[in-house]
């Protein structure tokens, strides 16, 4: 499971080995059969088996973002969005923003939130935070997706950045067939 005090929907510590549907138990620990396995327990949950073993004799494969190698064990960096624009984790394709963040690919600043990078240059990268710098220092592919949001980048170098305008939001009553 997650870190203890983690809130709710945070990734596990430690990523497991995934079962999917097309390589369930056949029976139950007791033996009684059951109608929607398909493959033996003991290839499943056995000495040997696939949830126990360092080295399974059978495999059930990998089927999740993320997860690669004959027992699932190498991981490599999720797909998502913009790669969640460096101010979020991605998890199994959807970005969990990093706080004051939000959108999709949480390239949007909360509002009233400063706009623009510190220190106000536009050519630099956005560093709201040490740890977007060491993030692109050890994922650097990152770098072309990391970005300001158009709306937010200052207009001119010396100015003080801008504080963000709350969103309006329209709300319209449609038809029930809509």
């Amino acid at each position: 499971g997650p870190e203890p005090g983690s809130p709710p929907g945070s990734p596990p510590r430690r990523r497991g080995r995934m079962l999917g549907t097309h390589c369930r138990p056949d029976k139950d620990p007791e033996g009684n059969a059951i109608s929607w396995g398909n493959v033996p327990w003991d290839d499943v949950y056995g000495p040997e088996g696939w949830c126990v073993a360092e080295n399974p004799k059978s495999s059930c494969g990998c089927h999740l973002d993320g997860h690669a190698g004959p027992a699932c064990e190498l991981n490599y960096e999720m797909v998502c969005p913009n790669q969640c624009s460096g101010h979020g984790e991605c998890w199994l394709g959807f970005c969990k923003c990093h706080e004051g963040w939000y959108g999709t690919d949480c390239m949007r600043k909360a509002a009233a939130g400063v706009l623009g990078p510190p220190g106000g240059g536009a050519a630099q990268a956005p560093t709201d935070d040490d740890h977007l710098g060491a993030l692109l220092e050890a994922k650097p592919w990152l770098k072309p997706v990391v970005r300001i949001a158009a709306e937010a980048e200052p207009t001119d170098l010396g100015a003080e950045p801008r504080q963000r305008m709350r969103p309006l939001i329209y709300v319209y009553d449609l038809p029930p067939e809509f």
